[in-house]
């Protein structure tokens, strides 16, 4: 059985919610938001870097033809770290897993913090956030808790 993509990286709300958290916007996968300056065209989609480099607060802009309208399009990029990614950050105090409602989990020190997630991706990314916001982690120190 093959993931689709969309399932091996966290959703698009989690990846912006990593950002705003100081995590580094460099890795395999980022989402990528193109919007029009007439708000006609609003797209999400996820990409593989290529050879771009994607700073914190770039946003790219470039013209577009449609219908022979001129449109000004912006794009947004926010890292799509996958499950090993995550892994780096998570350390070994981490357990991961599917639990019998299909669901997984991703438990930090014993059941202090327990996710659960339809993917794992979304769980391992909630229990970043869970950590950073709580001050067990930070994006800006050593990736083995």
């Amino acid at each position: 059985m093959s993931l689709k993509l969309e399932e091996q990286v966290p959703s698009l709300e989690l990846c912006k919610k990593l950002k705003s958290l100081s995590y580094p916007q460099e890795g395999l996968f980022y989402w990528q938001i193109e919007t029009s300056d007439s708000e006609f065209l609003k797209r999400y989609k996820i990409e593989r870097f290529k050879d771009i480099l994607i700073t914190d607060s770039e946003k790219r802009t470039s013209d577009r033809y449609w219908k022979g309208k001129k449109l000004k399009l912006s794009y947004e990029h926010f890292v799509a770290p996958t499950v090993a990614e995550m892994g780096e950050w998570l350390g070994i105090n981490i357990k991961c897993g599917r639990a019998l409602d299909l669901d997984f989990f991703v438990s930090f020190k014993g059941g202090e913090k327990v996710v659960l997630d339809g993917t794992e991706a979304n769980a391992r990314a909630e229990c970043l956030i869970w950590l950073v916001e709580n001050k067990h982690l930070s994006f800006k120190g050593e990736r083995d808790l």
